[in-house]
């Protein structure tokens, strides 16, 4: 936990560290030189720690104790600033020591590190919830270059202070669970801060809201403190992006499931065509090509048996192929046809389709591989797809269907992606304790340790939560469909046991 010290520049200081990993009060022994010292200065990290050395106090009479000091004329104590100083022990960088102090020409907390000093008051900065004060919200200040400077947590009375070391416009953010995050600023000049001039109120989030992106940061922030600014933040919110992702990943949730549909185009039969040999034009006699046969080699044209790529569409009566056309030249009937669709933008793992109960039966999904030697072997096209595959982020479907309706489908929809902080996260709302294990697990790859432990431990904290999610999932029964045996859903180009 971090404690701030006001401390007079040019003065020796000395400072205590406990080194304990037990449950009892014996510490850890032999460790001086096993420690990293970080040093932040308003804002500014990687200071240098020059002038600082940690000693053990005795090994017998105080095991686990040691002696921090700071030369007065060579470490930072030497010139007037904010200073945040972490040190951590090597190996297991959880156990961490922090202290804040405020280096000044008096020592004395009415003296100030810079030009200017802000006191918040009634009015005038101080945090509440619209009518009451809010105690533990955290304060994040950046510097006028939008750099991390300080963090502050406000009393029970929803005031906080802070001094500020240069002019200028200094970013302010406030964060505490259960609330958005309201952002606000202080100006300085002249050795004079001007708050907001107004009670800086937070707005409760409504549990029936589910997991805003704003509540979400609040948490990874409490996670990965004394690492703010944009830079931080950006890597938070690509964290619990990351997070959703994984977790959508893992399972084939009850709760991601939706209903989509699908229209597809009637084969085209219309006149004749005319191919000849070694030219890639075909023309269309008697007939106006289809709007839809823009090529995209999801358009073909049967022909004999052979299956001809279109590459687009030039006008009305043409449609220029992939590949030139290596037979004689001929003037023949012919199907147009298009078996690939794009799949819904949100599709993580496609399901399959319901045809409806006027055809008989049921289209069965299968590799794209299968499929397409199925289409190699049986050239037709018929009232309802026989197979669906997925591939390329396309569902392709055959035989091709020779009337024009839509087909309704279900598929797993992947988490939308979080950018604002009233955004919110799509998730079953007791998912919240996996969420947040995720959470910690992407956060600790990302910044090192967090107060949750590191990427090792929040992993295992992580797989423990999922397994207990995935057995309580509400879905009830079998993952099959009502008297059939399993089917194969697939997921971009690979399949995945048990239909949705």
């Amino acid at each position: 936990m971090s404690d701030d010290i006001y401390y007079k520049m040019g003065v020796l200081l000395e400072d205590d560290i406990f080194l304990n990993v037990s449950t009892t009060a014996t510490g850890v022994t032999g460790e001086a030189a096993n420690f990293t010292m970080l040093l932040v200065k308003d804002g500014v990290g990687n200071q240098s720690t020059t002038g600082m050395t940690i000693t053990e106090v005795s090994s017998t009479t105080n095991p686990g104790l040691y002696h921090l000091s700071c030369n007065p004329t060579t470490s930072f104590v030497a010139s007037t600033g904010d200073y945040s100083l972490k040190i951590s022990w090597n190996t297991s960088p959880i156990y961490s020591w922090e202290k804040t102090y405020r280096v000044n020409t008096t020592g004395l907390p009415t003296g100030t590190a810079g030009a200017a000093r802000f006191d918040a008051a009634l009015g005038d900065g101080r945090v509440t919830d619209g009518s009451s004060a809010l105690e533990g919200a955290t304060v994040y200040i950046q510097t006028p270059a939008n750099k991390p400077y300080v963090s502050i947590q406000t009393d029970a009375s929803g005031l906080w202070s802070v001094n500020f070391p240069s002019d200028g416009t200094w970013p302010v953010e406030i964060q505490l669970a259960g609330y958005s995050i309201l952002s606000s600023s202080i100006l300085t000049s002249s050795s004079t801060a001007t708050g907001p001039a107004t009670d800086l109120a937070l707005t409760a989030i409504s549990t029936a809201s589910g997991m805003l992106l704003s509540n979400l940061k609040t948490y990874a922030r409490y996670q990965v403190r004394g690492n703010v600014g944009s830079s931080a933040d950006g890597k938070i919110v690509a964290a619990i992006n990351a997070a959703a992702s994984s977790i959508a990943k893992a399972h084939k949730w009850s709760w991601l499931k939706t209903d989509g549909d699908f229209t597809f185009h009637p084969a085209y039969t219309t006149g004749t065509i005319t191919l000849t040999n070694n030219d890639a034009t075909v023309l269309f006699n008697g007939a106006t090509v289809p709007s839809w046969a823009t090529g995209t080699n999801a358009v073909k044209i049967l022909y004999n048996g052979q299956m001809l790529r279109v590459a687009s569409r030039p006008d009305s009566t043409h449609v220029e192929l992939v590949t030139a056309w290596a037979g004689d030249t001929v003037t023949t009937g012919y199907y147009l046809f298009q078996d690939e669709y794009e799949l819904p933008a949100d599709c993580l793992i496609f399901g399959r389709i319901f045809p409806g109960t006027g055809y008989g039966w049921n289209s069965d999904i299968i590799s794209f591989e299968s499929l397409r030697q199925y289409q190699n072997d049986n050239n037709f096209v018929t009232t309802v797809p026989t197979f669906t595959a997925v591939h390329n982020n396309k569902l392709v479907v055959w035989p091709a269907p020779s009337v024009s309706r839509n087909w309704p489908a279900i598929y797993q929809r992947q988490p939308a992606i979080l950018v604002n902080n009233s955004d919110e996260l799509d998730f079953d709302p007791l998912m919240l304790n996996l969420v947040n294990r995720a959470m910690d697990y992407q956060l600790a790859l990302r910044f090192g340790p967090i107060e949750a432990g590191d990427a090792v431990t929040c992993l295992a904290a992580y797989t423990i939560e999922l397994n207990s999610c995935v057995s309580n999932d509400k879905e009830n029964g079998p993952r099959t469909g009502i008297g059939r045996s399993p089917r194969r859903s697939t997921i971009a180009d690979r399949t995945l046991p048990d239909a949705l």
